[in-house]
């Protein structure tokens, strides 16, 4: 694995809207959960501890989730609302995978023309912003990976002795193929998955015959071309317990501390670690509808049907997040 970034992204690295030495600003609350967009389908969510946001089909933005300024929680931790969602027209969003929301967090959309536009958090690692990506995949605001047109992935991270960004080359990956999440990335091409952690290459690996992954606080998960679901853990040092997947054929898995999957009637069908018993307290069920999409987080998931109406499930009674929070609107949206 090289720690040089493909040529297009190392020649797009120096327009960057994100300097590497920017310090932490003072959270803003907008007073505001939605944007008002028109009522049309939804193409992209992305999920954070206690924030949302997502796309519609015409590109607008939409986020939500806590907005309680000004109260300090039972934790210590203040909750902030997340900052209104800039007007470009967007085609997918990533809120970051790692953050214990000390503020807001950081969020990235990949514009109509393939520019970055990134508001919230101001992220520490420097990333190209021209156009020509597909996708961005934030784990925080030390951390991203980014997709070119062309397919060919490079992660960014921030070297904090070195007080810059290094740029690593992850390789190709099929359109749309790359997850984040606080364990690391993962990424697919053609059906080969080859998944990055955090901590070192000994706790990274590769599979073959894999059609769907994703990455979560400990673990990646993925699915084979028989359906069948399998997970490992990615930061073994810190967290050696993976989550068993249910027996079955299935698509599309997410996971976090929990995790969900698509069965063979794509209808979700959700899973837990340990630390979070099934049935646990407040816990709303999947929707039961068919679901093109999936995302998890911490408290839950949220999925898109193929006609693009937006539904999310998980924990609505704050037993398993900071006391005062309150996330994602559960039902359909």
């Amino acid at each position: 694995m090289s720690r040089f970034a493909p040529a297009f992204l190392l020649a797009a690295a120096g327009l960057t809207g994100c300097p590497t030495d920017t310090p932490d600003s003072e959270p803003v609350d907008t007073g505001a959960t939605v944007a008002v967009c028109s009522d049309n389908a939804w193409i992209d969510v992305s999920l954070g501890y206690f924030r949302a946001c997502g796309v519609h089909e015409d590109g607008c933005i939409e986020c939500w989730g806590d907005v309680k300024a000004d109260a300090v929680n039972d934790t210590g931790w203040t909750n902030y609302g997340l900052l209104e969602p800039p007007a470009v027209a967007a085609r997918s969003v990533s809120v970051e995978a790692s953050t214990i929301d000390d503020g807001e967090p950081a969020a990235c959309v990949v514009a109509s023309d393939g520019h970055l536009t990134c508001w919230g958090l101001p992220l520490v690692v420097s990333i190209p912003t021209a156009g020509g990506v597909s996708r961005i995949q934030l784990r925080d605001k030390y951390d991203a990976a980014i997709q070119a047109l062309g397919g060919a992935v490079a992660r960014y991270g921030y070297d904090g002795e070195m007080r810059e960004t290094v740029a690593v080359d992850l390789g190709p990956a099929d359109p749309g193929k790359l997850w984040s999440g606080e364990a690391g990335y993962c990424l697919i091409d053609g059906d080969q998955l080859r998944c990055t952690g955090i901590i070192g290459p000994e706790e990274s690996f590769t599979r073959a015959g894999v059609t769907d992954a994703s990455v979560g606080a400990y673990d990646a998960c993925w699915t084979d071309v028989h359906g069948t679901l399998s997970c490992q853990a990615l930061r073994v040092s810190y967290y050696p317990q993976v989550l068993a997947p249910p027996p079955g054929a299935f698509h599309s898995p997410c996971v976090f501390h929990m995790a969900c999957a698509l069965n063979t009637d794509d209808r979700a069908v959700c899973w837990y670690s340990d630390e979070l018993p099934v049935p646990f307290s407040g816990w709303t069920e999947a929707a039961d509808v068919p679901l093109a999409e999936l995302r998890c987080d911490w408290w839950g998931a949220c999925g898109i049907t193929p006609d693009g109406k937006l539904h999310c499930w998980g924990d609505d009674n704050s037993v398993h997040r900071p006391p005062g929070s309150f996330v994602i609107p559960y039902g359909t949206l």
